[in-house]
C-alpha cells in the first residue's frame, strides 16, 4: 500500500487571520511557543532548509565551498572503497584527519559558516515570531496544573 504524499508545509501552518494575536503575557507567549514548536517542527525545519538554500544562493562562494567539501568526502569514500583502506586502519585514520582539516579550511575560507549562521538566525526569528503569535486552538491547549 502506498502512503499518501505529505505536503512540504502543512496548510494549517499559516492559518487564517483570526488565528493570530498578541500573547497576553510572557507565560502565554512561552506556552504558545512550546506548543506550536512541537506541532509545527517539520514546517520549521523545512523553512530552515529554504532559508539555507536562499542564503547560499545569495552567497555563491559559500555554496561552492559547501559543494566542494561534500565532493571531498565523496571522493574520500570512493577512494577508500577502491583502495581497500578498511584493511589499513592507521592509514585510513590519517586520511580521515587530513580530510577533516581540509574540510575545515574550505568551510572557513569560503564563509559557509556565515551562510549557515544567517539562515539559522532568520529561521529562529521567524519560528519564535510565528510560534508566539499563533493562537492555540481550544482543543490543543494543555490543562494548567496548579
Amino acid at each position: 500500500m502506498i502512503s499518501p504524499v505529505k505536503p512540504l508545509l502543512d496548510p494549517r501552518f499559516f492559518g487564517e487571520c483570526g488565528s493570530y494575536s498578541f500573547p497576553s503575557g510572557n507565560d502565554q507567549a512561552r506556552l504558545r511557543v512550546h506548543e506550536n514548536v512541537k506541532r509545527y517542527a517539520r514546517n520549521y525545519a523545512s523553512l530552515f532548509i529554504l532559508f539555507c538554500a536562499c542564503t547560499l544562493y545569495q552567497m555563491p562562494v559559500a555554496l561552492i565551498g559547501l559543494i566542494s567539501s561534500l565532493a571531498l568526502w565523496d571522493i574520500f569514500k570512493f577512494c577508500s572503497d577502491r583502495w581497500g583502506l578498511d584493511l589499513y586502519p592507521a592509514i585510513r585514520q590519517v586520511l580521515v584527519r587530513t580530510a577533516q582539516c581540509a574540510t575545515v579550511v574550505i568551510l572557513v575560507c569560503l564563509n559557509v559558516q556565515m551562510a549557515l549562521f544567517y539562515a539559522l538566525g532568520v529561521s529562529y526569528a521567524v519560528m519564535i515570531l510565528h510560534a508566539s503569535f499563533r493562537k492555540l486552538t481550544p482543543a490543543e491547549q494543555p490543562s494548567r496544573r496548579r
